[in-house]
């Protein structure tokens, strides 16, 4: 929540400070201004109360702030469950949501609800460059792709995690790999009363699907990809270091999250696909790149901020570039009729942007009305010398 709140609490503050105070310049002569205000909701703790009980804290307090506050227009959507709970709001409320979720099945039902948009990018795609290189190593060796086995590992309970390893598994299949797919529900109990997330030997269980030791020296190297949590990840790789694996590929979600730096050492070669990477240099008026923010974030909030904090940031920026190019050609903008007796317009012109530079990338909506401005970002932990 820190980075989502604290991402957009320094972009309404450089905005809101703009032109000596008086905020963001709108109009054809840049002589009206207007200001933001950041109402931030928090529906509890998740890992306290549950999934399911925090959904419906989190939805009741949303339609609360829209009952009782008349000039809530945007909302900076959440990620992960959470974001679920923020679409009923924008329809029942016909308001804009910027969703946090790249999923492409999130976004499916935008002729029912026009009021969703997606800023993250697309994240079938994240695994899609790893078996790309690995088609390529294939052909460089004159190896056929029926017999390399692609085993993928995934948990069903989060459309980000199966959407993310089903699309590898499609992707693997067309291209004739030999393909296992493992699916399981964390939430599941096949020793009652402990969660299977919680269930080292079932955990155990998976990694030796994906690689046993029993395989031998020369038929363990399965391309595995895995899309888990940090936990799952730490059992999974314990159990396949002492199962003797050694993986043609290894793709994990928690490759590019905080778990890959303060595993570094046992993950050599991994693979990993992103919303963000330090390495992007994209800026605006106010940062030289997303780096740059998160370090701005550490001086202010007294941490090192992740991916989150920048998109979160990158979203009233959006907005920004929304209103003002709505009112570009108005003398005298008169903002709070617009946004009440023509927000239908306002929603419209969001659809029709179109490579709007953030400090995010280039933000463009597609059909279903989810960012496909620029590709995820694809990366390799290199061991240092190799």
């Amino acid at each position: 929540l820190h980075n989502h709140r604290d991402g957009a609490t320094t972009a309404i503050s450089k905005l809101n400070n703009d032109n000596d105070g008086r905020g963001v310049a709108i109009g054809h002569f840049g002589t009206s201004y207007i200001k933001f205000r950041l109402i931030s909701i928090i529906g509890g703790n998740n890992n306290n109360i549950g999934n399911d009980a925090y959904s419906v804290v989190h939805e009741e307090i949303l339609d609360e702030v829209f009952q009782n506050v008349d000039n809530v227009h945007f909302m900076l959507g959440s990620c992960s469950f959470a974001s679920a709970n923020d679409k009923p709001m924008a329809l029942k409320h016909a308001k804009i949501v910027l969703s946090q979720v790249g999923p492409p099945g999130f976004y499916m039902d935008v002729a029912n609800n026009p009021y969703v948009f997606g800023i993250h990018v697309n994240s079938d795609t994240y695994s899609l460059p790893a078996l790309k290189a690995l088609q390529f190593h294939l052909d460089a060796t004159g190896e056929s792709t029926k017999k390399q086995p692609v085993r993928v590992v995934y948990r069903d309970r989060s459309e980000f995690f199966k959407s993310t390893c089903r699309s590898a598994i499609d992707a693997a299949t067309l291209q004739g790999f030999d393909v296992t797919a493992i699916e399981f529900n964390p939430d599941g109990e096949e020793m009652p009363g402990v969660p299977n997330s919680q269930n080292v030997e079932f955990l155990e269980g998976l990694a030796d699907q994906l690689c046993s030791a029993d395989e031998g020296p020369n038929t363990n190297n399965a391309a595995v990809i895995a899309c888990v949590q940090e936990r799952d990840a730490d059992v999974m790789i314990a159990r396949m270091i002492l199962n003797g694996c050694r993986p043609t590929l290894a793709w994990f979600t928690t490759a590019t999250w905080g778990w890959a730096t303060r595993n570094s050492d046992r993950i050599p070669f991994f693979l990993g696909g992103g919303q963000w990477h330090e390495n992007f240099a994209y800026s605006d008026k106010y940062f030289e790149n997303g780096t740059a923010v998160l370090e701005y974030g550490k001086e202010k909030f007294g941490y090192m901020g992740s991916y989150d904090h920048i998109v979160s940031y990158a979203m009233p920026m959006l907005i920004v570039e929304l209103i003002t190019s709505y009112f570009e050609v108005v003398d005298s903008p008169n903002i709070t009729d617009a946004l009440v007796n023509r927000y239908h317009e306002i929603r419209r012109s969001l659809v029709k942007i179109d490579n709007v530079d953030t400090i995010f990338g280039p933000v463009s909506f597609n059909e279903y009305q989810r960012n496909d401005g620029r590709a995820a970002a694809g990366m390799q932990w290199v061991q240092k010398g190799n």
